[in-house]
């Protein structure tokens, strides 16, 4: 059987049953041997060292039961073994039992039935588990019961060494401690740590350890010098027989020593140890820092002491004094900074524990307080001082009007206005410009005079005598451009500048950016070129440019990027940028010529072009050798030298434009550079065919990203603002507590209580100090210059940190009446900062909210037009009226066109199309929810109510999934299953109204109400369009309003300009609907008017007009000639003009009177109360038309010519006003038959629109 798998599988079990009979022999020897044990450990005497008794006791009880339980188990035989088996397997009917017997007879040569047996039991040991014969589980049984009885015997000895030395009698208790008296016992006791040395102020941790017999009162006394002992209780430790204790604010140098006693013995006075010393010693410390703070001449800023300071913010070259006052004095003190040279703090006269500095702030930088006293300690923690530098940074210039790059009259008075600001007040500001290349002009607009007051200067002039700085204004300048002599095709390039004085004292010029002003020609002609079907639904109006446009617009780049290196040409020097930019100007000025040489070829044809092209080609060239010299840094090359030969390149380029120019609609409107073209405001004249988007906003990327870093910044400032008036509070309310103590304590250990309390909290207070200068800090990081509320809540914030200030000295002072009064101004000031500032957080959240809802709106907008166009309306039908007139008049011979007002039996359906409006839906109404997560992340601290509606819109949105259904949508229109596509659809739109829904809703929460909101709009509108009547009706003698009505009714009204035509048409279909509907009535519903009012009011308006034109026809020349001279002679001379002549308003006169800045005010304040971007455009454009007459008014002293004040401001108005009023009824009731979306009448069609509700009328009379 040797070598077979059974006699592997025999060996194992014999293995396991040996560790089975141990287990079990072991668990019973623990328990035999624990009354042993434990007897033994009660008799042994009571040792006088470290070894307590039982543990030889647990050391021989273990290896005793170890050894006997080997001893007395045997190594089972493989019999042994079989028989287990066999009584666990009864089926295998003795055959391991008989293999083991026939292999270990002795002298015998196995048989073959020996063999077989052999053999037979081998297999059934390899297909047999034998592992229940002593099973794992028995085993760990059997374990855990031999350690649980070991366990029992272990705690058995510990609890009778323990407690067994009760049991002996004292008698024999005095035996075993023979010769060892109190006084004896006491050279065994520990005491640590003995004699020590400590820090003053801080706690002493004694540790006591008794040998042999422990005692049951143990007391810790400390004994200050001179004065009375201090006792606390020592208690037990989970080591027999030691003790410990923590006395907290050891003050000074003394002894301590441990009493110790024990209730069973019969003396009475307690033991006492030796005596140990305790010394103290003071680290150094800073205690308060103190800083005078001397500003430079030049920022005209007075010196100031701030005190209890850790971080400060200075003018850029401030001379500061830091004044350190330490708790004791010190042999080495310094300043160690980040980076730079330390400065050494050296002791005052007065006082050897204040150590002070002074330098120069030129750098923000922070200095650890490094400290050293005579016995070479340092402090336990590093000071850190912080300073933050304002730069002196150069003047900021903003062209605001017109604040892009236009196109002027040669006989215009072009005007120009820009805003300055600086942080320490400018000292003087101009204007500098140049014709085409030529020598620039320098104007000095002096702070007290005229904006139209312009003086030459050089460019080092001195400051003048300005007085109190001035820190932002507004320059305004008249440029003549007649009196310059400027010819068409010529270009205007401007800059504003403004100085301020440096660092250095001297005075810095700073510029704007550069602007263009292109002379346009008296006669430009823009064609509408002719296009395929595929381009009727058009964006954007698009020139087909001319050759030179594209080199005209690279060039313009190119002087702009040489004009912003010269105005930061130092800074780049210095950081090493100069080269490298001048390097790619060159280059790019090297790609216009390749792009105008490739045009040049295209213009072969007109010899004067060409000529014009190598002139240019060739100033071309000069100004990139130029810019080469100035990189390569040749002397006597700069870049304002290159920059002159650049103007004249436009100069030249100008000159090569067409006069007559091919416009049409491009698909997919959009593109960029439109506003930046020169003539882009003319083609805006055309009459083309436009279905433009009025809820589209342009946006910046660069300027979205600063605004939501600034409103993280100020949300960051608000909850620190919260937090600091939290704990504030919370210390107020605890000082409150501690006074009332302090008045009720009795004893000196209540009062110490009290004093450890009062430090925690004075150190609080400091620490709070602290955090109000970085609040403080952050605050003026984020702060605006030219708000006067941000140096409004700086101030709020001084006083704010004064009073904590003021709070902690009291409480150094052991003043908590004073503590508790300025604690509870600065809780005050903390919360009025916190309003304050989340006021101005939530006004933030405005323009969000306002572009979120129009986002939203036109959503929706879009998705009601991928609705018609899957239910197969064609895009021509589902055009407004206005535009479907506007196409048949430009495009009527056009076979195509006629085709598409067809209605067919099909309805067209172009898949393609569908499935990119339903991709570009998509992406929309990705944006929206985006953005709308956004500021309920931005709000949820600052406006919870806005943040909680979004998010329930937004939840509410995941419900309806519209995005899921646009997707099926898009999938399902791209395989022509229309039917699906539509109930697609249709959950997507009902997901999008429940968005817009909310959105409306939320925004209305933090805009107000919309209805409101027109409401104003239209009383202010109303207001100011009355004084103007009034003004025009003072100056022709006739009723504006009703003159314009005469006009019309009689069929021959005057010719509209084209703005007119654009812009105020809807105002005149809306007065012929509004005469069957003027809108709600008293009780809240529709009025309604009888059918024959339309033709009375028309027949007797008609009639009416006609007698009065023909009554006013023979005297209204002469009345109105010397009524218009006696009215500019009386507004010549100064004065106004008499009682008679004042009509409505008490004789406002908003144009030509002093009152026009409050009325032009007043159509600011519409503007700013109007959310449609339209609508505010249209203000804007009437503000500016006044503006620009009031200019030449004021210029010349002639009055305005009166019908173009009536057609491009009046009507306007008017029309405003109508559109305001359809727009305020359309919110506040939804039965009020109001038109939607009414596009203006062509001018063509006027006078048919005008004899179809005569027609109407004369129906119904008959009827």
């Amino acid at each position: 059987m040797t070598g077979t798998f059974l006699e592997h599988r025999l060996r194992h079990l014999t293995v396991r049953l040996q560790k089975l009979r141990i287990l079990r022999q072991q668990a019973v020897c623990w328990l035999l041997l624990l009354v042993p044990a434990i007897a033994v450990t009660i008799w042994l005497p009571v040792p006088l060292g470290y070894f307590r008794p039982e543990l030889p006791v647990l050391m021989g009880t273990t290896v005793l039961g170890i050894i006997l339980s080997r001893l007395l188990v045997a190594m089972p035989s493989m019999g042994a073994a079989a028989r287990l088996v066999e009584q666990a397997y009864p089926e295998l009917n003795d055959a391991v039992i008989t293999a083991v017997q026939v292999s270990q007879e002795p002298g015998q040569k196995p048989s073959v039935l020996s063999a077989m047996a052999v053999q037979e039991a081998d297999q059934l040991a390899q297909q047999s588990d034998w592992s229940r014969v002593v099973s794992g589980g028995t085993l760990a049984k059997w374990t855990l019961l031999s350690s649980l009885s070991f366990l029992v015997m272990v705690s058995s000895v510990m609890a009778a060494s323990r407690y067994g030395r009760d049991l002996i009698k004292p008698s024999a208790e005095a035996t075993a401690v023979t010769g060892n008296t109190p006084s004896a016992l006491n050279g065994l006791l520990v005491i640590e740590p003995g004699n020590t040395e400590i820090e003053r102020g801080s706690a002493l941790t004694v540790v006591a350890e008794f040998p042999g017999i422990v005692p049951t009162n143990v007391v810790l006394e400390f004994t200050e010098t001179n004065q009375t002992p201090r006792q606390l209780a020592m208690t037990e430790t989970v080591d027999a027989g030691i003790f410990a204790a923590r006395m907290e604010g050891i003050p000074g140098d003394g002894i301590y020593r441990v009493l110790y006693a024990d209730t069973s013995r019969s003396t009475v006075d307690p033991d006492v140890s030796q005596d140990f010393t305790v010394t103290t010693f003071v680290k150094p410390k800073l205690e308060q820092v103190d800083a005078v703070v001397t500003p430079p001449a030049w920022s005209g800023h007075v010196s100031e002491t701030i005190e209890d300071v850790m971080r400060l913010t200075v003018t850029e070259g401030s001379t500061v004094v830091l004044k350190l006052k330490l708790n004791k004095p010190v042999v080495d003190a310094e300043l160690q900074p980040k980076t730079g040279a330390a400065y050494v703090l050296t002791p005052t006269v007065e006082d050897p524990s204040i150590v002070e500095t002074s330098f120069a702030a030129t750098e923000s930088n922070s200095w650890i307080v490094r400290l050293r006293d005579a016995d070479g300690r340092t402090p336990t923690d590093d000071e850190q001082i912080s300073i933050r530098v304002n730069r002196n940074q150069p003047a900021d210039l903003k062209v605001t009007f017109p604040g892009k790059d236009t196109n002027v009259s040669p006989l215009q008075e072009f005007e120009v206005e820009a805003s300055a600001s600086d942080d320490f007040g400018i000292v003087e500001y101009g204007l500098q410009y140049s014709v085409s290349g030529g020598t620039v002009s320098d104007l000095r607009l002096m702070p007290t005079e005229t904006s139209s007051a312009s003086v030459p200067i050089s460019a080092d002039a001195g400051p003048p005598d300005t007085g109190l700085p001035m820190l932002s204004t507004a320059i305004a300048h008249q440029i003549n451009l007649e009196s310059l002599n400027v010819k068409p095709d010529d270009i205007v390039t401007y800059s504003f500048w403004a100085s301020d004085v440096a660092p250095d004292g001297s005075v810095r010029r700073s510029y704007s950016d550069i602007m263009f002003a292109e002379v346009r020609r008296f006669e430009d002609i823009f064609r509408e070129s002719q296009q395929g079907g595929g381009q009727q639904q058009s964006q954007q109006q698009q020139p087909q440019e001319s050759a030179a446009d594209g080199v005209l617009k690279l060039q313009k780049e190119i002087v702009s990027a040489t004009w912003n290196t010269i105005r930061s040409e130092i800074s780049r020097r210095r950081g090493g940028e100069f080269a490298a930019d001048v390097g790619v100007i060159a280059e790019s000025q090297g790609q216009a010529v390749e792009l105008l040489t490739a045009a040049t070829q295209e213009l072969a044809d007109d010899p004067q072009t060409t000529a014009l092209a190598q002139r240019a080609l060739q100033e071309m060239a000069a100004a990139k050798q130029k810019l080469e010299d100035v990189r390569d840094g040749k002397e006597a090359s700069t870049l304002n030298e290159a920059m002159l030969l650049e103007n004249t390149v436009i100069y030249t380029l100008l000159r090569m434009r067409a006069s007559e120019f091919q416009v049409q609609q491009q698909q997919g409107g959009g593109g960029g550079g439109g506003g930046g073209s020169a003539s882009q405001q003319q083609m805006q004249q055309l009459e083309l065919d436009n279905n433009r988007n009025r809820y589209e906003t342009e946006t910046q990327a660069k300027q979205q990203q600063e605004q939501t870093q600034a409103q993280r910044e100020q949300i960051l400032v608000l909850n620190r603002l919260k937090e600091l008036a939290r704990r504030q509070q919370m210390v107020n309310e605890r000082l409150k507590q501690l006074e009332s103590e302090l008045r009720a304590a009795t004893t000196d250990q209540e009062r110490e209580e009290i004093e450890r309390e009062l430090k925690r909290l004075r150190e609080e207070q400091r620490e709070m100090l602290r955090d109000v200068d970085d609040v403080r800090e952050r605050m003026a990081q984020t702060a605006d210059r030219q708000k006067p509320e941000s140096a409004q809540l700086q101030q709020q914030m001084e006083q704010a940190r004064e009073n904590v200030r003021q709070s902690s000295r009291a409480m150094d002072q052991g003043n908590l009446a004073e503590a508790i009064s300025e604690g509870t101004r600065a809780e005050r000031q903390f919360e009025q900062l916190k309003e304050e500032l989340r006021r101005q957080t939530s006004s933030q959240f405005d323009d969000a909210m306002r572009d979120l809802r129009n986002q939203a709106r036109e959503l929706s907008a879009r998705q009601e037009e991928l609705a018609r166009q899957l239910s197969g309306e064609d895009r021509a039908a589902g055009k407004r009226p206005a535009d479907a007139a506007g196409s048949e008049d430009f495009n009527s011979n056009t076979p195509d066109r006629e085709q598409t007002h067809q209605p067919s039996l099909r309805a067209s359906r172009d898949r393609e199309q569908l499935q990119q409006d339903t991709a570009q839906q998509r992406d929309r109404l990705n944006r929206v929810v985006e953005q709308t997560k956004q500021i309920i992340e931005q709000a949820e601290q600052t406006e919870p109510l806005l943040s909680n509606k979004l998010y329930d819109t937004v939840r509410e949105l995941k419900d309806s999934k519209p995005e899921e259904a646009l997707q099926a949508t898009e999938m399902l229109s791209s395989r022509g299953l229309w039917m699906q596509s539509r109930q697609a659809e249709q959950v997507a739109r009902s997901g999008i109204e429940k968005l817009k829904t909310g959105i409306e809703q939320a925004a209305d929460s933090i805009l107000g109400s919309e209805a409101e909101s027109l409401r104003r709009a239209q009383a202010q509108l109303e207001d100011a369009t009355e004084k103007l009547a009034g003004e025009i009706q003072q100056a022709t003698g006739t009723d504006a309003e009703a003159g314009e009505n005469n006009s019309r009714e009689n069929g021959s009204p005057n010719p509209p300009s084209q703005n007119e035509t654009q812009q105020s048409g809807e105002g005149k279909q809306s007065d012929a609907t509004s005469q069957s509907n003027p809108g709600p009535g008293a009780d809240g519903t529709p009025s309604q008017r009888t059918g024959s009012q339309p033709e009375r009011n028309s027949s007797e308006s008609s009639s009416e007009s006609q007698a009065q034109s023909g009554q006013q026809s023979a005297s209204s020349p002469a009345t109105q000639s010397s009524e218009a001279e006696r009215r500019a002679s009386s507004l010549l001379n100064g004065g106004r003009e008499s009682n008679s002549l004042r009509g409505g308003h008490n004789g406002a006169r908003p144009l030509t009177g002093n009152e026009f800045t409050e009325w032009s005010d007043q159509l600011r304040d519409v503007e700013e109360m109007l959310d449609d971007p339209e609508l505010r455009n249209r203000v804007a454009q009437v503000r500016d038309r006044a503006r620009a007459m009031r200019a030449e008014f004021k210029r010349h002293g002639a009055e305005p010519q009166w019908d173009l004040v009536k057609s491009q401001l009046l009507h306007e108005m008017q029309a405003l006003q109508q559109r305001i009023n359809q727009e305020l009824e359309s919110r506040e009731s939804d039965r009020a038959m109001v038109p939607i979306d009414r596009e203006p009448v062509p001018e063509e069609f006027d006078s048919l629109v005008q004899k179809y509700y005569e027609l109407l009328g004369h129906e119904r009379d008959h009827e």
